[in-house]
């Protein structure tokens, strides 16, 4: 038996006779049982570990909510925040829709060379806990703050953002009128939001790898994007995923990458291949790579 499924069947452990949310209050008990216990594994095969578990929990679960970011996606990301943040030795990193925090783990694990500080920002109690205790057995430093990520934030800026963006309405009016991308009449997008909240919490020469709906320039909002994105920060890429990713077509996403800096530039626009195919994921590397060398 592998590390990776020896973790999973001790976190699974007992917590199999539980469904949905009650799955995941017992993992959360479980994981918190193996923080004090000596940690066996690689920082990468305990986040496996647990993104395992997690994955049978919210299979289960019967709230929207409670989605994980794919793990394919999370190493795409991964890749991305490597190649733009190539210039710097050291980063401080943040997910403002951070869940249970399998997307940041990934980042982290993937450039634990260089990231000091990782802090994560989520409304669900339980996830934000799970969250924490996942990041305690994987041994990465992240401060998490449950609260409303479009209200006001405990964090300074940071180098890098990454999210997996919730979509739909932001239903608080009130406090949507904080935000420029708040529309005269009706309710926002709560992913609109979320970019500009992002943009609010980058440094000058941070960038943000987003997880963002296909259609978030040809929606009935996106009207305020290009006037926003004009003052407010420079789109560096987009990169539409292969639909073999999604059961609906219409819940099709793409990694949207923005730079905080303000400078003329060409977007570099790709769709992804078929992650399964080798040779296609291999010559979409090697575009990214000469695109991002010329930035």
């Amino acid at each position: 038996m592998s590390t990776v499924e020896t973790l999973f069947h001790q976190l699974d452990e007992e917590s199999d006779e539980k469904e949905g949310v009650a799955y995941l209050e017992h993992l959360l008990t479980r994981l918190e049982q193996l923080n004090d216990a000596e940690k066996i594994g690689t920082k990468e095969e305990r986040r496996k570990a647990v993104q395992l578990a997690l994955i049978k929990g919210m299979k289960q679960s019967t709230q929207s909510h409670h989605q994980m970011t794919p793990d394919a996606l999370g190493m795409l990301m991964s890749y991305f925040v490597e190649k733009w943040t190539e210039q710097k030795k050291e980063l401080v990193i943040a997910d403002l829709a951070v869940g249970t925090s399998n997307l940041l783990l990934t980042v982290m694990n993937h450039l634990q060379h260089k990231i000091m500080q990782g802090y994560g920002v989520e409304i669900d109690d339980l996830l934000l806990r799970i969250g924490a205790a996942a990041s305690d057995l994987i041994e990465q430093p992240i401060t998490y703050y449950c609260q409303d990520s479009l209200r006001p934030l405990y964090i300074d800026p940071v180098d890098v953002i990454v999210s997996d963006l919730p979509v739909g309405y932001y239903p608080d009016d009130e406090n949507g009128l904080n935000y420029r991308l708040m529309p005269a009449e009706g309710h926002a997008y709560a992913h609109h939001l979320f970019i500009e909240q992002t943009l609010n919490y980058l440094k000058e020469d941070g960038v943000a790898v987003l997880l963002v709906p296909n259609h978030l320039f040809s929606s009935e909002q996106s009207d305020l994007l290009y006037p926003f994105f004009k003052k407010e920060g420079t789109i560096s890429a987009l990169f539409q995923l292969p639909a073999t990713l999604f059961k609906d077509a219409n819940q099709g996403k793409s990694v949207l990458v923005i730079e905080k800096k303000k400078q003329k530039k060409e977007v570099l626009l790709a769709t992804v291949p078929d992650l399964s195919d080798a040779n296609a994921m291999a010559r979409f590397f090697a575009k990214v790579h000469e695109s991002t060398k010329r930035l």
